[in-house]
């Protein structure tokens, strides 16, 4: 498919860089994140209206399209990236799922009730973590039902942890894909609370030496 893009005469220059960068984004990302998708969409209820913040190409949930489908789920999927919405658009209707997956391009989505918050991996991303989640908190349906998940990367202390904290947002420079900030779990679990919420469970999807790959579940604070 990239290959198309860049060699197709009639795409513009900018068109072949938004077609780039989409291309990289899937091969450094899907492979981790098509894991994480389908970890928590088993977890969703069947008709489930579920927001995505940052899906990216989609490319990840598309790759779980069956649970998506079996279980009749309505996303609304959003991203502050142009090029990347522009993918997951595309990606939905060659999946022919316009009926049940929404693309929007937006830094903070309004609307709702929602059963689900999703966030795979853009919570790192997000300047005012607290403030935001509370925020798309605001947006779930039920209190007692509805919950917030999160599949992200939790350092582990240390010397490559600290380094981490340097390096990691070099990295939007090396590939043009900005992977946030470094998150160890005492911070997300204090920009949880102070959302006004509280961390139900924490699965770890793929336990690593110097950081975990996890799935968090948070519901609001009764």
């Amino acid at each position: 498919q990239f290959l198309y893009f860049i060699g197709h005469r009639s795409m513009g220059l900018g068109d072949r860089w938004s077609a780039f960068r989409s291309w990289l984004y899937d091969i450094v990302i899907v492979s981790m994140t098509a894991v994480w998708y389908r970890s928590f969409l088993v977890r969703v209820p069947v008709n489930a209206h579920v927001l995505d913040v940052g899906i990216g190409t989609a490319t990840s949930l598309l790759h779980n399209r069956d649970i998506v489908v079996s279980k009749r789920l309505h996303v609304v999927g959003t991203d502050i990236d142009e090029d990347y919405v522009r993918a997951a658009n595309a990606n939905v209707a060659r999946c022919k799922l316009e009926d049940q997956v929404r693309i929007v391009c937006t830094p903070k989505y309004v609307g709702g009730p929602f059963d689900a918050v999703y966030f795979s991996g853009s919570f790192m991303i997000i300047p005012d973590k607290a403030r935001y989640l509370a925020d798309m908190a605001a947006m779930l349906r039920s209190k007692e039902h509805s919950r917030v998940y999160f599949s992200q990367t939790l350092e582990h202390p240390g010397v490559v942890g600290r380094f981490m904290v340097w390096f990691k947002p070099m990295l939007k420079w090396l590939t043009t894909i900005d992977f946030g900030t470094v998150t160890f779990r005492k911070d997300f679990e204090r920009y949880v609370t102070e959302a006004g919420l509280v961390v139900e469970d924490v699965h770890v999807v793929k336990p690593g030496r110097f950081r975990d790959q996890v799935l968090v579940v948070a519901k609001i604070r009764q």
